[in-house]
C-alpha cells in the first residue's frame, strides 16, 4: 500500500476478514476455516498493520497519543470504526471485541488488557462506555468509539481538481436499487482506470497522470459508497451486502462480480476475458502480476462456483486464457434486492400530506 486511501481501504478489508472469521467460528466451522488458510492469511496481514497501514494514515500518524497505542489497541479502534461505517450505530460488547482480536492473532490476555479501566484506550478518552449500574465487567460493557477515535481513520477531504461546487455530505441510500446504481458508477470509474493502465512506456516511465487521476477517483468513489452505506439504517440487510458477507468477498472480488453482472445484463457481454477482469481490479501495474490468483481457477470465486470459465474442462488451459462468466444462481441472488420498495423518509410523508 502506497497511499492513504489504499491504506484505509486495506484496513477496512482486514476488518471485513476478521468479522467473517468470527461469524464462521460462531457457525461451528472452525475446523473448515483452519483448513482453508483464511485465518492464517488474516493474521499475516494483521502482523504488518503498523508498517503497511497505520503508518500511511495521516490523521493517525500525526497524533502523538495514537502513536503510543499498541497494534492491538489500534486494531480495536479500527474494528469499532469499521462497525460504524458498515451501518451499525451501536458499539460492541467487550466480549465480542476480545473475540475479534483473538481471531486477528492477539492473545486473550492482551485483548482484555486493552479494555481495562486503567488502559490507555479508556484513560486516554478513545473509548466511550455504555452500561448500567449492574454491569462492571469489561466483557459485559458496550464500547463505542469517541469522536477523537473516529477522526483517526476518517479520510482527509481531497483537494478538488476543478472549481466545481463543494459536494453535499454523504446521504443515506433510500433503497438497495440506489446502492446498486452507485456500484455501477464505481465500476465504470474502475474501467477508466483499467483503460489508463497501459499508457506510457513500460517499465521505465512513471504511471501517466491519467492513471493517477483515474485511480484516485475510483478509490474516492468506493470510499463515498462505503460512507453512504454506513449512514444508511438497515444497509447490512441489503441483499448485495448479505451476498458479500456470506461468500466472504473482498473489494476486488465484489468489483469483479459486479463487473460480470453489469456486462451481462446491461451491455450484453456474458463472457469476458480473464485478462480484462484482471486489469479491472488492478490499481497499479504490479497488480497485474500480484492479483492473478483472484481470477484464476484457484481463486475463491471460481473455486466456489460463483464465477465460471468457458473452458474449465480443459486441464492444461492457462489461467488467463479463460473467458469468465457469472453463475446463473449468483445473478439471481444479486438482483433479488431490486424488488424491494424504497424506504420513505419524513420529507416524503410531508409531501404526501400536502398532496404533492
Amino acid at each position: 500500500m502506497t497511499t492513504k486511501t489504499e491504506a484505509l481501504e486495506g484496513l477496512l478489508e482486514i476488518c471485513d476478514q476478521i468479522r467473517d472469521l468470527q461469524e464462521d467460528s460462531l457457525r461451528d466451522s472452525g475446523s473448515r476455516l483452519r483448513g482453508s488458510g483464511k485465518a492464517e492469511e488474516t493474521v499475516a496481514r494483521v502482523r504488518v498493520l503498523r508498517e503497511a497501514v497505520f503508518a500511511e494514515l495521516p490523521a493517525l500518524a500525526g497524533q502523538p497519543a495514537a502513536k503510543a497505542l499498541s497494534d492491538a489497541e489500534l486494531l480495536l479502534l479500527a474494528l469499532l470504526f469499521h462497525r460504524r461505517i458498515s451501518g451499525r450505530s451501536e458499539g460492541l460488547r467487550g466480549g465480542e471485541l476480545v473475540s475479534l482480536l483473538t481471531q486477528a492473532g492477539f492473545s486473550r490476555g492482551k485483548a482484555l488488557a486493552a479494555l481495562d479501566r486503567e488502559a490507555a484506550l479508556r484513560h486516554g478518552s478513545w473509548l466511550a462506555v455504555r452500561t448500567d449500574s449492574r454491569r462492571h465487567d469489561p466483557l459485559d460493557l458496550r464500547f463505542e468509539p469517541t469522536a477523537m477515535a473516529m477522526d483517526l481513520f476518517m479520510p482527509a477531504v481531497p483537494v478538488p481538481l476543478t472549481d466545481a461546487p463543494e459536494a453535499p455530505p454523504d446521504q443515506p441510500f433510500r433503497s438497495e436499487e440506489e446502492y446498486f446504481w452507485d456500484l455501477l458508477r464505481w465500476r465504470n470509474l474502475c474501467i477508466q482506470r483499467a483503460e489508463a493502465l497501459f499508457e506510457g512506456e513500460w517499465p521505465a516511465s512513471a504511471p501517466s497522470q491519467r492513471l493517477v487521476d483515474a485511480g484516485r477517483e475510483a478509490r474516492a468513489a468506493h470510499l463515498r459508497l462505503r460512507a453512504r452505506l454506513g449512514a444508511t439504517k438497515g444497509s447490512s440487510e441489503y441483499v448485495l451486502e448479505s451476498f458479500r458477507r456470506e461468500h466472504q468477498l473482498g473489494t476486488d472480488h465484489m468489483l469483479l462480480v459486479m463487473h460480470l453482472l453489469f456486462s451481462e445484463t446491461l451491455e450484453g457481454e456474458s463472457f469476458l476475458a480473464a485478462s480484462e477482469c484482471l486489469r479491472l481490479i488492478s490499481d497499479q501495474r504490479t497488480d497485474l502480476f500480484l492479483k492473478r490468483r483472484i481470477v484464476g481457477p484457484r481463486g475463491r470465486l471460481r473455486r466456489e462456483g460463483t464465477v465460471l470459465a468457458g473452458d474449465d474442462g480443459s486441464e492444461h488451459a492457462r489461467a488467463m486464457a479463460h473467458d469468465l462468466y457469472l453463475a446463473e444462481w449468483a445473478v439471481e441472488s444479486l438482483l433479488a434486492g431490486l424488488h424491494r420498495r424504497p424506504a420513505l423518509e419524513d420529507r416524503d410523508f410531508e409531501d404526501l400530506a400536502r398532496g404533492e
